[in-house]
């Protein structure tokens, strides 16, 4: 399940090295937005399937304040996701055939 609160929280952990128990979604993307001033992080987010884009944007809105070269890599099996992701570079990748598997 995609939950914005939560993966900022754990974001927030491992930055700051604090917990962070905030219920308020706001409160801890301001304090991800600030954790993330002008640093450069990459953040991966494996087999994405949530198609909401008001909770991607939840998510992407503290994450703009990271440095030149940060990066997010999300896979999924949706185009939709990568759609609202606004995905610079999707490598959209073949299925193995049944001998490759």
């Amino acid at each position: 399940n995609f939950n914005p609160r939560k993966i900022i929280n754990e974001i927030l952990e491992y930055t700051t090295k604090q917990n962070h128990e905030s219920s308020q979604i706001g409160v801890l993307q301001s304090q991800l937005f600030e954790s993330l001033c002008g640093k450069q992080y990459l953040l991966v987010l494996d087999d994405e399937w949530t198609d909401d884009q008001d909770e991607w944007e939840k998510l992407r809105y503290p994450l703009r304040n990271g440095a030149d070269g940060s990066k997010i890599i999300i896979t999924t099996r949706s185009k939709r996701v990568s759609s609202i992701m606004k995905t610079m570079h999707p490598y959209i990748l073949e299925a193995l055939s049944e001998d490759e598997c």
